[in-house]
């Protein structure tokens, strides 16, 4: 589904049906929240900070607070949505990328024994 600046994708319009999240709310988010770059994804997470104070009055704006929305770039400039929630803490998260841990990968599969 495409809008003004970005597209939805099946997923993202999924969850936003899920958490009770409108188009209204993903443009307010990407409009008015922090933006943080990781991995090749854009993560925008709106936090009470980032809520004007003029805004702060509306229930249906000062409600959005703690939702963030992924998104990637399309070549056409475009914002591809990705997914949409909710998370408090989702900020902290997404400023540092996981560690790769090798001990945590699976083990190789033996070789049968020679004969």
């Amino acid at each position: 589904m495409l809008h003004a600046g970005f597209k939805l994708s099946d997923h993202a319009l999924f969850r936003m049906s899920q958490r009770n999240c409108s188009v209204f709310d993903v443009e307010y988010v990407i409009k008015h929240g922090k933006r943080v770059h990781s991995a090749g994804v854009t993560t925008y997470f709106l936090g009470k900070r980032d809520i004007p104070a003029d805004d702060q009055r509306f229930s249906r704006i000062t409600r959005l607070e703690g939702i963030t929305v992924l998104a990637t770039a399309l070549e056409n400039g475009l914002l591809q949505i990705i997914t949409v929630y909710r998370s408090k803490s989702a900020i902290k998260s997404a400023r540092r990328k996981s560690k790769y841990d090798l001990k945590k990968q699976a083990p190789a599969a033996e070789e049968p024994p020679a004969v």
